[in-house]
């Protein structure tokens, strides 16, 4: 007797259950659908902003299609380094003997030196951004040259050495073209400091010919048209909001470590104004980078590395340590580093270009000037800034010869300093 009324009142709450159960989903649909209208429609007008700004935010838009790759300094470049032997000794065997660099740069890479000299020749550049360029080969390249050309320098070619640092540049130069991935234009910075220390001891030990100087001074310049970080932190936001286009469709990212893509997939779509809303957030970041790489350094004096955004403690699937992966903790310090590197590698190029005006002027007139006025427009067509003052590259005489330097940090202040004793 008392069985029917118990299952009734079982009955009257699995439907209270399940009613309450559907609305609750209908509230949470509604909550999304809400907050995704609402958080899309701030970053469509984020990204129409900064598309009007920058172009369109995709990848493909960061090189510029060039139809005549015979003609592009970029492939031919690429093409230099497959000829490379296996070169990882050759920048981080520590047991090789000084002989050894010199035979493996001389000998085994010759053709590959001699493909970047042509290379170099080419006026355009152009990056095939359908595959990652090979950089470690780039960067074995850049090696390769800068110890070949300390090599004939020692040898006595002087003029040919200086031909070799000039392809360098050239090869650094184009690795900063159009707006490069970040890690192509570290890259680039990297073989620009690889030719300038070469350069550094061969102008200390002989003496190139002042048409060989004219050329390198020619590079140098063209490598200094390209010395802002700021296209590449266009380059860096454009494949950002890549990024997050995939991560919106429930694809994962290299990038993105932790990430397990059956928990994305499931839920991209629930968890999509979380996304965007985090997705804003890396947007405002790079934008940020831009800016302060837009800037003279001593208007960001007062700007200090941020910190790395912390990653909130808990299992794998917890939304919040997902969350916080996908925008990348280290994102903002990696990317005012990036900044802080392109000064010091301008300062180090403008204090190399200063020194080469120089001694092109004494091998002209036979002496040294008193002061770097005099160089402008015959072998500068402005004095050099040291970015780290915000005043012109410091200059002094110095017997028969001269001082030059830039005020980088303490630690790194001798790579941009150049003595010349005659």
């Amino acid at each position: 007797m008392n069985e029917i009324p118990t299952t009734g009142r079982w009955r009257r709450r699995a439907r209270r259950t399940a009613v309450v159960l559907v609305l609750f989903l209908l509230a949470l649909l509604a909550l999304r659908t809400v907050s995704n209208v609402w958080i899309t429609r701030q970053l469509n007008a984020e990204i129409g902003r900064l598309e009007r700004q920058y172009g369109r935010l995709v990848p493909a838009t960061a090189s510029t299609s060039v139809a005549d790759w015979g003609r592009n300094r970029a492939r031919a470049f690429v093409a230099a380094a497959m000829l490379l032997p296996d070169c990882r000794e050759l920048l981080g065997k520590s047991g090789s003997r000084p002989s050894e660099i010199v035979w493996i740069a001389h000998e085994a890479d010759r053709p590959a030196v001699e493909a970047a000299l042509l290379a170099a020749e080419r006026p355009l550049v152009a990056w095939d951004l359908s595959g990652e360029p090979p950089l470690l080969a780039l960067r074995c390249l850049g090696t390769s040259l800068a110890v070949t050309a300390t090599h004939e320098a020692a040898q006595g070619h002087a003029d040919q050495a200086v031909k070799v640092i000039a392809a360098g540049l050239s090869e650094a130069a184009a690795l900063r073209e159009g707006e490069p991935t970040l890690i192509m234009a570290l890259v680039g910075l990297a073989a620009q400091s690889t030719q300038l220390n070469a350069l550094k001891s061969i102008m200390a030990t002989s003496s190139p010919s002042a048409d060989a100087l004219a050329g390198l001074a020619h590079a140098l310049e063209e490598t200094r048209a390209h010395s802002s970080m700021q296209p590449a932190m266009i380059g860096e936001l454009k494949y950002s909001r890549d990024r997050w286009r995939r991560i919106e469709g429930g694809e994962t990212y290299p990038d993105a470590p932790g990430i397990e893509p059956l928990w994305l997939g499931a839920t991209s779509w629930l968890a999509r104004p979380l996304l965007r809303h985090v997705e804003r957030g890396d947007l405002e970041d790079h934008v940020r980078a831009i800016d302060l790489a837009g800037m003279p350094r001593s208007a960001r004096a007062g700007v200090t590395t941020p910190p790395p955004a912390p990653v909130p403690e808990g299992p794998w699937w917890s939304p919040g340590r997902q969350l916080a992966l996908l925008r990348i903790p280290g994102l903002s310090r990696s990317l005012f580093q990036a900044i802080q590197s392109g000064d010091e590698g301008l300062a180090m190029l403008n204090a190399a270009t200063t020194a080469v005006a120089l001694r092109r002027c004494h091998l002209d007139r036979g002496a040294y000037p008193t002061s770097l006025d005099a160089l402008v427009p015959a072998y500068l067509s402005a004095v050099p800034v040291d970015p780290f003052t915000g005043r012109p590259i410091e200059y002094a005489r110095e017997g028969e010869g001269f001082l030059v330097r830039a005020d980088l940090p303490v630690a790194k202040r001798a790579l941009a300093e150049w003595k010349l004793a005659r």
